[in-house]
């Protein structure tokens, strides 16, 4: 069986000043107070550093059932505190 890695790269625009906008994402726990796809998404560690993993729960109910089931956790492959988060 061949293996694979699913990738998914969104864009979101922020009218925020960059300090007003990093406290927002720099805690992976608030990501579904902004985007509505998004049911919850827990950081399994409680410094998001590279590497930790994360418990994402994507909306609707069904799909994120389903997902959390079947799908490997979310991981973080990069944070520079006060420029990026990915």
């Amino acid at each position: 069986m061949a293996s694979w890695i699913w990738t998914r790269t969104q864009s979101h625009h922020f009218a925020l000043a960059p300090e007003a906008l990093w406290r927002i994402i720099a805690d992976p726990a608030k990501l579904p107070g902004w985007n509505p796809a998004v049911a919850a998404l827990v950081p399994r560690s409680t410094d998001p550093a590279p590497g930790t993993a994360l418990d994402f729960v994507p909306r609707p109910a069904l799909v994120g059932a389903i997902h959390s089931r079947t799908a490997p956790p979310a991981v973080v492959v990069r944070r520079v505190p006060g420029c990026e988060f990915s």
